[in-house]
């Protein structure tokens, strides 16, 4: 039940994103960023994302499943997040590990795409950094 749950949360995740995102010619990243990858617990959550690139070759969009490699490096995920803003993603879900942090570096770099946080929200000050939550 938990795995369909998250199955079905990463499907109304990338509705999310993909709905906040303009079209373009080339393919956009779509990203979700999780605490570590050494947590099984968002595993099924990069199998669905692997699924949808599968099925969806010729989508506009391409989805990145990524994190740092241990849920311990709270700055690792910041950085990744930094770098895929810095690239110009199309819209990112993060599962923050370290919620003031990441809201100090969104605040600083002002993101244009749309940002969804999941599992774990930003503090309630810093939500309107984010477009949506799924909890």
């Amino acid at each position: 039940m938990k795995k369909r749950m998250l199955v079905l949360a990463g499907v109304a995740m990338l509705s999310l994103l993909i709905s906040g995102v303009a079209m373009a010619q080339q393919k956009k990243t779509l990203a979700v960023v999780v605490k570590g990858l050494d947590n099984p617990f968002f595993t099924v959550l990069g199998n669905g994302w692997e699924l949808w690139n599968k099925e969806n070759p010729k989508s506009e969009y391409k989805c990145v499943y990524t994190g740092p490699a241990s849920s311990a490096d709270e700055a690792g995920e910041v950085r990744i997040v930094e770098d895929l803003i810095n690239s110009g993603a199309a819209g990112i879900a993060i599962s923050p590990s370290n919620a003031p942090a990441m809201a100090n570096m969104l605040k600083a770099k002002k993101p244009t795409m749309p940002i969804m946080t999941i599992d774990g929200d930003l503090a309630e000050a810093d939500r309107a950094l984010r477009k949506s939550y799924l909890g």
